[in-house]
Order: C-alpha cells, then sequence, then structure tokens
C-alpha cells in the first residue's frame, strides 16, 4: 500500500476493490485525466476566441470611424457691409386743429313793420316818383338777421348775458383771484388734505372742477377723474370747507360765474 501513488490508477482499483464499480464515483475517476484536458482545452478555445473577436471587432470600427472635414475660416471686414436701410417712420401728425372757443354776443334787430298805405285815386305824375321815394322808408322782411344794420331807422339791441351763464377764463377782462395769491390756496388744501394709507409711495393728481361764483363762493365742486383710494371725495371735502370768497371774474365791468379747472397732486406715503 506504501507504493501507490493517489495519481495512479491502480489506487483507484483498491479503493473501489470489493465494491460496486458501476457506481459514478469510479467512473468519474477513471475518466478524471481525460476530462480535465478536456476542460483545459475548451478554456483555451473559448479565451483564444474571445481575444479573437475582441481583435476583429476593433479592427472593423477603427475602420469606420469618420474622419472629421477640416474647418474653413473665412475673414469678413464688418467695416464693408452695409447695414440694413432703415424705413423713416414719420409721426402722425394730428390734422385737427384746435377749436378755438368764442364768446357769441346775441344781436336783434328790432324790424320796423310798414304801416298799412290807404289807396290814393290822384296818381303822381312820373316826375314826381323821384321825389316820393326818397321819403319812404325802407320796408323790412325775411329774418330779422337780414336786416341791413345801415338801415333807416332801425334800431340794433345786445341783448344782455343770462345771471347764470359760466364763461371761461379765456373770455373774461379780468380772472378770478383768490386772496393773497394761489399759493395761500394750495396751502390750505395742502394742510387739510387727508391722505389715505396705500402702503407704498406714490404722487397722484386728482383733477377738480368748480364755478367761482358772482359773490366769490365757490359751486359745483366735482373731480373729472377719480383716481380712487377715497381722493375724489377727499377733495370734494377740503373744497366745500374753505370759507375764503374768492375775487369773481369780470365780464364787461360786470362780475360773472366763472368755470375753473384745478389739478391737485397729492404725495401718498
Amino acid at each position: 500500500m506504501s507504493n501507490l501513488s493517489i495519481f495512479d490508477k491502480k489506487w483507484i482499483e483498491v479503493v473501489f476493490e470489493g465494491k460496486n464499480q458501476e457506481y459514478g464515483a469510479y467512473q468519474l475517476r477513471q475518466e478524471n485525466e481525460k476530462i480535465t484536458f478536456r476542460a483545459f482545452g475548451l478554456g483555451i478555445v473559448l479565451v483564444l476566441s474571445g481575444v479573437g473577436i475582441f481583435t476583429l471587432s476593433s479592427f472593423f470600427t477603427a475602420n469606420d470611424v469618420a474622419i472629421p472635414e477640416p474647418e474653413i475660416s473665412v475673414k469678413v471686414n464688418i467695416s464693408s457691409i452695409k447695414p440694413p436701410h432703415e424705413a423713416k417712420i414719420e409721426p402722425i401728425v394730428n390734422q385737427q386743429k384746435a377749436i378755438k372757443s368764442f364768446s357769441y354776443k346775441t344781436i336783434l334787430v328790432n324790424p320796423i313793420v310798414s304801416k298799412p298805405i290807404n289807396a290814393n285815386n290822384n296818381l303822381a305824375d312820373s316826375k314826381d316818383i323821384g321825389k316820393i321815394s326818397n321819403n319812404v322808408s325802407p320796408i323790412v322782411s325775411g329774418n330779422p338777421t337780414d336786416v341791413p344794420i345801415n338801415g333807416t331807422n332801425i334800431n340794433v339791441v345786445i341783448a344782455k348775458q343770462s345771471p347764470n351763464d359760466v364763461f371761461t377764463t379765456k373770455n373774461l377782462d379780468k380772472q378770478p383771484s383768490f386772496p393773497n395769491g394761489m399759493d395761500k390756496f394750495y396751502s390750505y388744501v395742502g394742510n387739510n388734505f387727508k391722505n389715505p394709507d396705500i402702503g407704498e409711495e406714490q404722487t397722484i393728481t386728482v383733477r377738480v372742477s368748480f364755478v367761482v361764483e358772482k359773490d366769490g363762493s365757490m359751486s359745483n365742486i366735482k373731480v373729472a377723474d377719480d383716481p380712487g383710494y377715497g381722493l375724489a371725495d377727499e377733495a370734494i371735502r377740503v373744497l366745500k370747507s374753505i370759507k375764503t370768497r374768492w375775487s369773481p371774474g369780470i365780464l364787461d365791468g360786470e362780475p360773472v360765474r366763472t368755470a375753473y379747472n384745478l389739478p391737485i397732486s397729492v404725495k401718498l406715503e
């Protein structure tokens, strides 16, 4: 037993002596050498195949790489390029002319109504017709405005303005004025105007219109465009609280009612 080697097949015979040699373990040990060589050879083949496939794939892939085209740079002289011609846009001019305000004075002409002439059976001769025609007053017919103002015995009457007429400052001989100047007026408005708290700082213009009456008081106080935040009501309240009277506007030597527009700038904080 001491001379047997585990690599010798006789060792297998000694181990399986008297045992069932058809058992799988006996056959595996009998063919161990053959199986080992086959496995080794198959492993070498697989390794070589993998190396060959990788080498071939690298070769074909290298041939398929696209060669980048060289970049062509062209120098452009910018000064030689003319900018595109821009069409000149002319501003639209408002063709409507401002309409001037005029003050019209109504001229009423009292027509002369001719009295009926009694028929005269004694007709004048042709020689006396010229004398008679010079003594006859002209007969007025048609509308009063058609009567010539240089006619004989025609009275021209200029109608007086209605006491309720309201004039603009352009038509007056003398403008309305506030005692001690407009700075005093603005100072009163500024000191008595209560600004609302809106959480941000901004300046808003409130356009107020009113009528300066003949006695200098203010009436018809309105706000043209309500800017919100209660500013319109506050502006009306402040103007109504002014007790100082204006000097009224003068037209033809008489005080008249005058329409007044006044912008009030309110700085909110």
